[in-house]
């Protein structure tokens, strides 16, 4: 079993765009490359799990949000990082999935799919729905100040942590 780092995509990963549905808009947040890398160095899975209700709302097709994981992960290669997987809920609240953050869905679907020590696991965000899907499914959850991280932090529920961005996450990161 490997411990993961779950990551919120956009605010956390790549600038916070709404609804980005054009890969050619999409950018990284300062440092986050540097950051995935150092994380896979340390022994850690590196897992993606973004709400995506756009795709309900008809902003945009699933076609498009996979046309933006793609960018993503050819900026981060790039940049000398890697993801291990990339999964995304498509919903909006009224659908009443258990994919949608901060229910855990996503985290144990890379669950059913990697071993992953969720005891050793973090989620880490910059929305408080991706704090709350750290504490649902039992992995320590992390506000970055990124994206719309900074309008949060008087929120945080007990064990939760925060960091400016990604990069200073990573750097305290213990290696496994």
């Amino acid at each position: 079993m490997r411990p993961c780092v779950f990551l919120d995509r956009d605010g956390t990963i790549i600038e916070e765009r709404h609804y980005l549905s054009d890969p050619d808009l999409v950018s990284l947040v300062p440092g986050a490359a540097g950051a995935i890398a150092a994380m896979r160095r340390k022994g850690y899975l590196v897992i993606v799990v973004s709400n995506q209700s756009g795709i309900s709302r008809g902003y945009f097709t699933a076609e498009a949000a996979e046309s933006v994981n793609r960018r993503m992960e050819e900026l981060l290669e790039a940049g000398g990082a890697g993801l291990d997987a990339v999964y995304f809920c498509p919903h909006v609240d009224s659908d009443g999935c258990s994919c949608r953050k901060p229910k855990p869905g996503l985290i144990e679907r890379a669950c059913g799919d990697f071993d992953v020590d969720l005891a050793g696991s973090y989620m880490v965000g910059d929305k408080m729905c991706d704090v709350m899907t750290g504490v649902n499914a039992g992995v320590r959850p992390v506000l970055v100040r990124t994206g719309y991280g900074a309008s949060f932090e008087g929120e945080l529920p007990e064990g939760a942590s925060s960091a400016d961005c990604l990069m200073d996450f990573a750097a305290g990161l213990p290696d496994v």
